[in-house]
């Protein structure tokens, strides 16, 4: 794996008018957005017996490209606030925060067949609980909601390394391709096609920032049609 690039001078700073900016825009859009979605609602409640046929499906493209748009502004404000949380960086006990993220995952996704190996113990990382736990849970989230296996897998290792801990998610999904490892880590990214299922490609840009903002890296091993283990590196405490 490429070692990160260096810091450009002014980067920190440039990069935080960006999450204020991205943070301004997304709040302010969520009113309209909230208009037409609520407007739409009024409009098949009071009027959709009025529409033909060509009508009812004018009315739900608007209402699901307003739901769309509105998952997407939720994301960005989720990402812009990755590294505000008001909770301090403490030493956080990893059994707990993955058994935390494991169930929020399931009630996210509704796979309750999932087959589960998880370390009946791991190790403690200096970091934010509340981050740590969204990174795993999306991580989680991703191995079962594009699973199309009656019976996912999701496996949770962790080995040491010199200066760090490496946690793997492992899933018997469909896989990823090669030349997809590096841009499914980017700002709405999805590789399921738009309508077959809800998700806005945020989830593992989410979580590439927190890994970040801890010192780590994150990374992804796959190949088409043979799952996909996606890896965290944390510093230790």
């Amino acid at each position: 794996m490429d070692a990160p690039k260096p810091t450009e001078p002014g980067a920190p700073s440039r990069q935080t008018d960006l999450e204020q900016f991205i943070y301004r825009v997304s709040h302010d859009l969520r009113s309209p957005i909230s208009s037409i979605l609520g407007f739409s609602e009024l409009l098949a409640s009071d009027c959709g017996s009025k529409l033909d046929a060509q009508g009812q499906r004018y009315l739900e493209a608007v209402k699901f490209a307003a739901q769309r748009l509105n998952g997407m502004i939720e994301g960005l404000l989720a990402l812009s606030r990755v590294g505000r949380a008001a909770d301090a960086a403490r030493t956080c006990d990893m059994t707990a925060v993955t058994g935390v993220a494991r169930n929020q995952a399931v009630a996210r996704t509704g796979r309750k067949d999932a087959v589960w190996k998880m370390p009946a113990a791991l190790p403690q990382i200096l970091g934010v609980e509340s981050e740590l736990r969204t990174l795993f849970g999306h991580l989680f989230a991703n191995a079962l909601q594009y699973n199309p296996n009656p019976q996912p897998l999701v496996e949770l290792t962790c080995r040491e390394e010199p200066g760090r801990f490496v946690f793997s998610v492992r899933d018997n999904g469909p896989g990823i391709e090669p030349r997809s490892h590096q841009e499914i880590f980017n700002i709405f990214m999805r590789l399921v096609p738009q309508g077959q299922d809800q998700s806005v490609g945020m989830g593992l840009a989410l979580a590439k920032k927190i890994v970040e903002l801890h010192g780590g890296q994150i990374w992804v091993e796959s190949s088409k049609g043979q799952g996909a283990t996606f890896s965290v590196a944390l510093p230790r405490k």
